[in-house]
């Protein structure tokens, strides 16, 4: 048996183990410690923040910025603001409405001839420019006809009974004078008389009847007189016994009726004719309105020499040639808002009225007001349409519906109802605070 060497198994075990390794010192570098200043300084501010006293509410009123106006707003009804400093009050134009002679016309309107006046044959008879109306026309002569011939026979049948009842009365007072006499009895006198009665009964019908007949002659020639007017004719223009007369009708737009008159001067221009205007004046306003135009028919009076115009031509008619004072605006100081025109005029240095205005014709760089702004208001021309935005805010009535008297509220005015309402509210405010103090307090024991 072998001797084999001892040895110690746990020892070898022991010493076959790596040691352990301390791990090395750790060290406080300058990162970690400026790291760790910049944390205190946070910490150190935050409690600063949270711990400061707190400011006096009217400290705090004193020290906030004062907001800047906006440079143009809606302050009111039909009322705008405009900051007379600001870079878009530079840009405005203002100017004044002012009041000129003009001799341009106030409108142009295209028309037609409707009915002339010609010798053919050696007579004079009217020629129209479509068959309606020549059939209007004949049939208002044949009622005018109508009308004579029912006044000449209710005339006669006037006479024919009076002339009856005369000659009955004569035999009736030289019988009664023969019956006195003895000649003829009173039965012959009785039979006159009766015969006399007779012919009143049937007088009376005649003259009824006659008058029915003129009154019916009438209603027809009224009738057929209004249907001469809705083809556009007036029929007292067609009795004129002026030779070379031709009758031109022109529709006139709805808003121009306060502006035409009959008898006001005309230029008119025919397209067969182009060289040469004819003047006339406005001899009949047809009394309808045309539904579907909305418009009324004017009727032109011109004289048609040399048989040169005919019926159906058409023509250019300036209306309103005679000088006239207007009041005048540039076209920029219109602003068309819906359905309506608008003219900012000055209230004061820095508040403008927007004003409706109803405009009339224009003249080059200029337009008419017929209404709405008076001569000598400085309104502004020239960059009118940068405020269109505010004038549509002061035109919304859900958001200044108050007005005075039917006009606008003038900017800045105060409100009395408003601040009392106010005042009393707070005093509500005040005293409701007070109870509620009040009833905070502890409430001691009664001795």
């Amino acid at each position: 048996m072998t001797d084999h060497p001892h040895t110690d198994n746990n020892e070898q075990t022991v010493e076959s183990r790596p040691a352990p390794q301390t791990p090395p010192p750790t060290r406080f570098g300058l990162k970690d410690g400026l790291q760790f200043f910049l944390c205190l300084l946070a910490v150190g501010g935050t409690l600063a923040y949270l711990m400061r006293p707190a400011k006096n509410p009217a400290q705090a009123l004193v020290e906030a910025p004062v907001q800047e106006a906006p440079e143009v707003s809606a302050c009111g009804y039909q009322t705008i603001f405009v900051r007379s400093d600001s870079a878009l009050f530079q840009k405005l134009h203002l100017t004044e409405a002012v009041k000129k002679t003009v001799e341009a016309p106030l409108c142009r309107v295209t028309g037609a001839v409707a009915a002339v006046k010609n010798n053919i044959d050696g007579e004079w008879q009217w020629q129209f420019h479509s068959p309606e109306l020549l059939a209007a026309y004949s049939d208002w002569r044949r009622s005018l006809a109508d009308v004579t011939f029912a006044e000449e026979q209710l005339k006669a049948t006037n006479r024919l009974s009076e002339t009856k009842i005369k000659t009955l009365t004569g035999k009736i007072e030289r019988k009664k004078k023969l019956v006195e006499i003895g000649t003829d009895t009173q039965l012959d006198l009785a039979e006159l008389e009766a015969e006399q009665l007779e012919q009143e009964i049937e007088n009376s019908k005649a003259v009824y009847e006659a008058e029915t007949a003129l009154r019916s002659a009438k209603n027809a020639a009224t009738v057929s007189t209004r249907q001469l007017e809705q083809e556009g004719i007036e029929p007292n223009l067609l009795d004129s016994d002026q030779e070379n007369l031709a009758i031109v009708m022109a529709n006139i737009p709805e808003t121009l009726f306060d502006s035409v008159r009959v008898g006001q001067r005309c230029r008119l221009r025919f397209s067969g004719i182009p060289d040469k205007s004819h003047d006339g004046e406005i001899a009949a306003i047809v009394p309808f309105v045309s539904k579907e135009l909305r418009s009324m028919r004017a009727l032109f009076t011109v004289e048609s020499p040399h048989a040169l115009l005919r019926a159906g031509m058409f023509a250019d008619v300036d209306l309103g040639i005679d000088p006239r004072d207007v009041l005048l605006v540039p076209t920029e100081a219109v602003v068309h808002i819906g359905r309506d025109d608008y003219v900012l005029c000055r209230i004061d240095e820095e508040h403008w009225r927007v004003a409706p205005v109803e405009t009339g014709p224009s003249h080059e760089e200029d337009v008419e007001i017929v209404r709405g702004i008076c001569d000598g208001e400085t309104i502004v021309g020239l960059g009118a349409i940068l405020l269109k935005a505010a004038m549509i805010d002061s035109l919304d009535e859900s958001v200044f519906p108050e007005t005075i008297g039917g006009e606008p509220q003038s900017a800045g005015e105060s409100q009395p109802s408003d601040t009392a309402d106010n005042s009393d509210a707070d005093q509500n405010s005040d005293a409701a605070q007070s109870t509620d103090a009040k009833s905070s307090e502890p409430q001691g024991e009664k001795p």
